[in-house]
């Protein structure tokens, strides 16, 4: 049976990206797109840190 994939996103640090990227593609449950994308939101959290 085919089953139509939902999207997710996913927030990690930059030093954080290639083993994350990694393990995911390790488990094997979900096809990985690496995009760098920055919202009012991720600005806002990135402000306070």
């Amino acid at each position: 049976m085919i089953v139509k994939m939902k999207k997710t996103s996913l927030v990690v640090l930059d030093s954080e990206i290639e083993e994350s990227m990694k393990q995911l593609r390790d488990t094997g449950v979900m096809h990985l797109n690496l995009t760098s994308e920055v919202n009012e939101r991720i600005t806002e959290i990135h402000k306070k840190g």
